[in-house]
């Protein structure tokens, strides 16, 4: 059960879900969730269901927007992200593809 002090929730909620994304071969897509509730949040984005890490072409795995740089046909994937508070978490399947 979420906690709350006075009126504001703690409860975690996802506010805003990333937009589809068209990048051009060697272009650079971003993807960002935008959330509510207690702080600290953690993000974990996923390709197809796999853990992304950052390197190579990719930065923020772990924050509230992904960067893929230098796009290749293989980028083309569903996406999602885990957002957690240490006391609730949310699992949001975008299926957000690359064009």
């Amino acid at each position: 059960m979420a906690r709350s002090t006075g009126s504001v929730s703690l409860a975690l909620a996802i506010t805003g879900q990333p937009a589809d994304q068209s990048a051009y071969i060697g272009g650079t897509a971003l993807f960002t969730v935008a959330t509510f509730g207690a702080a600290p949040v953690f993000y974990q984005w996923q390709q197809d269901g796999i853990q992304f890490t950052n390197g190579g072409n990719i930065s923020g795995a772990t924050t509230a927007t992904l960067r893929i740089a230098n796009v290749t046909a293989n980028d083309a994937a569903l996406y999602s992200v885990i957002v957690s508070n240490g006391r609730q978490f949310r699992h949001q399947r975008f299926m957000r593809s690359l064009r």
